[in-house]
């Protein structure tokens, strides 16, 4: 996108279809509301709620997953392409995320999340929230409260866990 705010792989003229918007490109139309039949929309919410359940589950089953050292559980939620930032602005991909508690570097005791938001763009998931986490790293206790960006992709596979941003809240 430019800062003019259109693609120049797009065409100066013609038109354009996102989320429901036509817009007129080079042209003094303002972008007109598509509309749409009112069971559309109920299913659309509906299926919206059903992904908003299953992220959150997926969620809850990593948090105990993490916990509880199940790194099979983690292998599988994981994507590939993880990036897995820490509070502390240290990155793990997924291999080195999984190493680390796997060896004992990093054991997380308790994790409890306050304040999920999620919001669904297509097959992307974010999830933003607070945390309290209970952990041992390097043999050495930690309590950290954190504010998170969780992000899950939607693969042939299912969802996907690939992206972890956190930032620590002051005390």
């Amino acid at each position: 996108m430019s800062a003019a705010g259109f693609s120049p792989l797009l065409p100066k003229e013609g038109v354009a279809r996102s989320a429901g918007v036509v817009a007129s490109f080079a042209s003094k139309t303002p972008p007109r509301r598509l509309r749409r039949h009112p069971s559309s929309a109920r299913r659309g919410k509906e299926r919206h709620m059903s992904i908003e359940q299953e992220i959150l589950g997926l969620e809850g089953k990593r948090f105990a997953a993490m916990t509880s050292g199940d790194f099979a559980a983690l292998e599988k939620l994981a994507h590939d392409q993880l990036v897995y930032t820490h509070s502390n602005a240290l990155v793990d991909t997924k291999a080195s995320w999984l190493e680390s508690m796997r060896s004992g570097k990093v054991r997380y005791r308790s994790v409890a999340p306050g304040g999920q938001q999620l919001r669904v763009f297509g097959d992307t998931a974010l999830v933003s929230a607070e945390a309290a986490i209970e952990a041992e790293v390097g043999g050495q206790p930690r309590s950290l409260r954190l504010r998170y960006l969780a992000a899950w992709t939607r693969t042939p596979q299912g969802w996907k866990f690939v992206a972890w941003q956190a930032t620590p809240i002051p005390a």
